[in-house]
């Protein structure tokens, strides 16, 4: 029996390849993905809630939240494929989410013709919010502002960070934006590299939000004594607890197979993995099969909150892990 299925999965082998050679590029993923499962789904004492908090095959795919608090109230962010726009949900608990409304749409025929993946920072009664703008083959950051969380106003013609270093590749996106009060700054950690996913992870700091200072050199790129994330790195929450940055992050086997890791920092620029950096990976036979990505990190009442989009085939859905501190 144990032969039988070595040789089924060899024929099964050569003829994805064989279909490779013809141009059939699914059998790219159908091989990528037979690595989903090398590593456990829930480490460092993280424990997944077993079904997804938002996302349907009404919804269609909804990806990259970032969760934040107003009051007593979590306010999510979150990116539809369906309309290609920034929506906002509101949860009393963090589980079950209400109130799907949009914040951001798409402008046809200009830089930002899909907008997704945001980030908010409120800084003296103004929201900040910094999100990816997307036409054919190119990402750039845009900055948009609002007196009420709700309503926001943006300016359409001029990202505010465009690839202009060579390890930037074509594209910058997946913004993290946090106001550190230390100094005095806006700091942003940003994807970069190719457009279907991007390859590593970039600094910039800023004064106002819209005039931005790169650190030129990338600050995590892959790394290969890491299984999980030997391909490339993406799409991060950082937060700073005491003196040290924490990041999550997402680190890709290959393209197709993506797992939610943690590395730290005391300077938000030079990062440090430990092995056992990984948290979350695919569960066999779940929402989030074939995919754990975007991780949004949050602490409340002795509890760690992660929420984070995985993926079942084309479907992508919310879900959420929490660890007890």
């Amino acid at each position: 029996m144990k032969k039988r299925a070595i040789l089924i999965l060899t024929l099964s082998l050569v003829l994805v390849e064989g279909l490779l050679l013809q141009g059939y590029t699914p059998r790219i993923r159908v091989i990528n993905q037979l690595s989903r499962y090398d590593f456990p789904a829930e480490n460092n004492g993280w424990t997944k809630y077993g079904e997804p908090l938002y996302g349907s095959k009404e919804t269609k795919s909804v990806f990259d939240p970032f969760v934040y608090m107003e009051g007593n109230t979590f306010v999510m962010v979150a990116s539809e494929r369906k309309n290609n726009s920034v929506i906002r949900l509101e949860s009393s608990d963090g589980f079950k989410w209400v109130g799907c409304q949009i914040l951001l749409e798409p402008v046809k025929g200009t830089w930002e013709r899909l907008v997704n993946r945001a980030t908010i920072v409120k800084r003296d009664s103004i929201y900040h919010m910094f999100y990816t703008g997307q036409s054919p083959d190119v990402s750039k950051i845009g900055h948009a502002w609002s007196t009420d969380g709700i309503t926001y106003k943006r300016d359409t013609k001029n990202p505010v960070l465009v690839p202009t270093e060579p390890e930037e590749g074509i594209s910058v996106m997946n913004p993290c934006v946090l106001y550190n009060e230390r100094k005095d700054c806006f700091q942003m950690w940003y994807a970069a590299g190719e457009n279907y996913e991007p390859d590593a992870l970039f600094y910039a700091e800023s004064k106002d939000g819209q005039s931005w200072t790169k650190h030129k050199e990338p600050v995590l790129t892959k790394y290969s004594a890491h299984e999980w994330e030997k391909a490339k790195v993406g799409g991060c929450d950082v937060k700073i607890v005491g003196d040290t940055y924490i990041m999550y992050y997402i680190g890709y086997q290959n393209e197709d197979v993506a797992r939610i890791c943690f590395a730290t920092s005391q300077n938000g620029i030079l990062w440090e993995r430990p092995d056992s950096n990984l948290i979350l990976a695919p569960t066999r036979g779940g929402w989030d099969s074939d995919a754990t990505y975007k991780p949004s990190y949050m602490e409340v009442d002795g509890k760690a909150y992660l929420w984070y989009n995985g993926r079942n085939g084309r479907l992508e859905r919310i879900g959420l892990a929490t660890k007890n501190l």
